[in-house]
């Protein structure tokens, strides 16, 4: 039994000697390892005595930017007047055998927003004639043209799919018109003198003002291809290929004669 005894004594030594050294070896290493951060704090703040704080760094002077003209210019676009017959029919007036047309009524709506606008421009979808009927097609009596001017309108924009309903001459009759009412047509033309692109000086400012109709209504103007501008060169069949060259030519010939703003 002694010997037993003696046995389990010395296995429980062999067995314990190794944990206590492994527990000093951990003891030494956490020892070794807090001394060396606390030599390198007390280092750290040694160095922050000695060097000295560095002098502020000068605050930059504000770049000076151009002086900007607070003046504006305002544009206004409006979209488009229908000569359905309804609208003309609306207009009309009979005093006897006396027929006239005021479209004043129709369009005193507007004023109010063109007010402010230096510039003003609409879509007329039709032809202006001296004569009807102007229950038929999209026609409307000339005497709109008091009533555009008198609403604050300057550019008509008349390059649409019906300025050829009555062909060539219903086109001329309608620029002239235009121009006779102190009004500007832009994308037709009563001639191929007259053809080209709209600019104006605005409080300044050179607008340049470019239009075009997608289509004719089927009708060619082989003929006299300067009577209308045309964004498409199918625009007797598809109306899906974009003239892309003629109108990236147009605007380059605006700002090269001193556009500051071009609008389409």
């Amino acid at each position: 039994m002694r010997r037993e005894n003696s046995f389990g004594t010395v296995i429980q030594y062999v067995l314990l000697v190794p944990l206590i050294v492994g527990l000093a070896l951990v003891v030494l290493f956490n020892y070794q390892a807090n001394r060396a951060q606390a030599e390198a704090i007390e280092a750290a703040e040694l160095a922050a005595e000695i060097t000295p704080t560095p002098a502020p760094t000068a605050t930059p002077a504000p770049t000076a930017m151009p002086e900007r003209n607070t003046e504006s210019v305002t544009l206004a676009f409006a979209g488009d007047i229908v000569g359905q017959p309804g609208l003309t029919t609306d207009a009309e007036f009979t005093d006897g055998d006396t027929v006239t047309y005021d479209y004043t009524e129709e369009l005193e709506g507007v004023s109010s927003v063109l007010e402010d606008a230096d510039l003003a421009a609409c879509t007329l979808v039709g032809t202006l004639s001296d004569r009807g009927p102007f229950e038929e097609g999209y026609r409307m009596s000339s005497e709109l043209t008091a009533a555009l001017a008198g609403t604050g309108f300057q550019l008509i924009n008349t390059a649409t799919d019906h300025i050829l309903d009555d062909g060539l001459d219903g086109l001329l009759k309608t620029a002239e018109a235009l121009y006779a009412g102190n009004l500007v047509s832009i994308g037709t033309y009563r001639s191929e003198q007259l053809h080209g692109i709209f600019m104006a000086e605005v409080r300044d400012v050179n607008v340049a003002v470019l239009s075009y109709t997608y289509g004719t209504g089927g009708v060619s103007v082989t003929d006299s291809p300067w009577c209308v501008d045309i964004l498409t060169q199918d625009y007797m069949t598809g109306q899906e290929t974009v003239d892309y060259d003629r109108i990236d030519s147009d605007i380059d010939l605006a700002r090269s004669n001193g556009a500051d703003i071009v609008e389409v």
